[in-house]
């Protein structure tokens, strides 16, 4: 099957957020995410876990970037950290070197 050219493609953003818990792994970092971003549609691709914190980049819709941003704000636990429309710069601006698969 032909892959649809890249204007036929939804636009989409690339958040990058901090997470301030404790013991945290990729499962529950995507779980706190679903919690805070309940009717937004995301993917999380990048997890780095810390001591107390995690660095994390999801992939929202662009109609949906402010509404996400607000709600990671309000959030208590997250922060938001960087937006672009590019991973390869969110992961340059947070220090995250690119995932082997």
């Amino acid at each position: 099957m032909v892959k649809p050219s890249k204007a036929l493609r939804g636009k989409h953003r690339w958040v990058g957020l901090k997470i301030n818990q404790n013991q945290l792994n990729r499962k529950s970092c995507q779980k706190l995410l679903e919690d805070i971003l309940d009717e937004k549609n995301f993917r999380m691709y990048d997890c780095v876990v810390g001591k107390n914190s995690a660095v994390v980049i999801i992939k929202v819709a662009l109609n949906d970037q402010e509404k996400t941003r607000d709600s990671i704000e309000k959030s208590s636990t997250t922060e938001p950290l960087t937006t672009s429309g590019k991973i390869r710069l969110v992961r340059e601006r947070l220090g995250i070197s690119k995932l082997s698969k």
